[in-house]
């Protein structure tokens, strides 16, 4: 009887172990979202930034036709 029970803790510590792993690589794995999340936002803003200064360009100094 004692071994079963044994076997049952070990079990039990077995899937804790790895219930703790999965929720140690869904938190890193927002934490990789959250940075693509960020670094996509700035590209964007980046993007936004090089059209308005294209646009600036324009009519600053138009090229000749």
């Amino acid at each position: 009887m004692e071994e079963l029970v044994a076997l049952t803790n070990s079990e039990a510590r077995s899937a804790k172990n790895a219930k703790k792993k999965d929720e140690e690589k869904a938190k890193a794995a927002e934490v990789k979202v959250k940075d693509a999340e960020k670094r996509a936002s700035q590209a964007e803003d980046a993007w936004k930034k090089a059209g308005e200064a294209q646009k600036r360009l324009k009519t600053i100094w138009p090229p000749p036709s």
